[in-house]
């Protein structure tokens, strides 16, 4: 201890140099993504808010740095949300809360007034930078972007609400939508030079415009969904990941971040791992279980009410609407004929 003071003081009064030393650290962040969940009844052997439930809250006990983000697609078309507009899936994102949730077109589905009840019934963080007001304002309760510590690493979030939803959906006059790849370029660049060190999209967007953010770098880190595929590419220098549907898989990308300042001057690096988290192998949470449980017996009393007979199989799977003529399919078009009185009705396989 003397002989460094004593180095110290000769230094100073030599008028000698001093080289400051390098600071160097290592910091783990865990980025995990779901997207495209909305059925409560699911029943098969992956998948569902208990089963990504038990997920989320297993990363965030191992401690460490974890960041969880929903790619919208939430409140709509499952069964229940027929009865309750969605109600019950916020319930249920709110009970393992993620960190940032972007709006996907069936945030829509009912409407503008529907979306913002939702939307403030949610326990978590929103984000839509191209999402706009008729006035040209941001949306009540959304933010465009924001930079978040963590354990040193300035990560920088922006979000894009699906820019296709006035035409999937029904988003109403009072909302615009700006393109999700020029807004999130903006947003990227003036996050990187407000600090952020790594640059983190939340998108909802079609495979084209995935393809068109990753191709232009518009962030390090673009989790998305829509397509509903299990997607994963990285070249290098830009992640980009879809985590299915219906949490069937979630995607985790475990991010070792390498920061060093040396004489002042900060160099960022980093470098990901990734896991893809098959749920089949996920012992649902118990107590969103109970409450999806819940769910299921007052879907069953609404549903399981004899209203008619039928000789056929009323096949509504996707396999079956989306490929072929099917029985449920002519059932639905000649209630909508029948309802109107028209000659003729058309409904399409993604609608059943």
């Amino acid at each position: 201890m003397h002989m460094i003071r004593a180095t110290l003081m000769a230094a100073l009064l030599s008028g000698a140099t001093l080289v400051s030393p390098a600071l160097a650290e290592t910091v783990n962040i865990t980025f995990l993504l779901a997207n495209d969940t909305y059925k409560v009844d699911n029943t098969s052997e992956r998948g569902g808010f208990a089963r990504l439930n038990a997920v989320v809250k297993a990363e965030r006990a191992k401690g460490g740095h974890v960041f969880y983000s929903h790619a919208g697609d939430l409140i709509s078309p499952s069964l229940l949300s027929g009865f309750d507009q969605g109600e019950h899936t916020i319930t249920l994102l709110n009970m393992a809360p993620p960190d940032a949730f972007t709006p996907g077109n069936h945030e829509f589905d009912f409407g503008p007034e529907v979306f913002m009840k939702r939307m403030k019934e949610a326990k978590f963080p929103l984000y839509a930078a191209n999402l706009r007001t008729a006035d040209g304002k941001p949306v009540e309760g959304f933010k465009d972007s924001a930079i978040i510590d963590m354990g040193g690493v300035k990560v920088g979030i922006v979000g894009a609400a699906a820019q296709d939803s006035p035409v999937k959906s029904s988003p109403g006059p009072g909302l615009q939508f700006s393109p999700t790849l020029d807004t999130t370029i903006a947003a990227g660049k003036q996050l990187r030079a407000d600090g952020a060190d790594i640059v983190v999209a939340v998108v909802h967007a079609s495979r084209d415009v995935d393809r068109a953010l990753f191709d232009n770098r518009a962030a390090d880190i673009i989790l998305t969904g829509d397509d509903h595929d299990l997607a994963l590419f990285f070249d290098g220098r830009t992640v980009m990941a879809e985590s299915k549907e219906e949490a069937e898989f979630v995607t985790a990308i475990d991010v070792k971040v390498d920061v060093d300042e040396k004489d002042g001057k900060r160099k960022v690096s980093w470098y990901p791992n990734f896991r893809l988290i098959d749920t089949a192998t996920v012992t649902p949470d118990a107590e969103t279980q109970a409450k999806v449980d819940g769910y299921n017996s007052l879907l069953s009393k609404e549903l399981d009410v004899a209203i008619g007979t039928t000789t056929e199989a009323l096949d509504s799977r996707k396999s079956t609407v989306r490929t072929t003529e099917a029985a449920i399919g002519n059932l639905i078009a000649d209630g909508m004929r029948a309802a109107v009185g028209s000659d003729i009705a058309i409904t399409n396989g993604g609608g059943i």
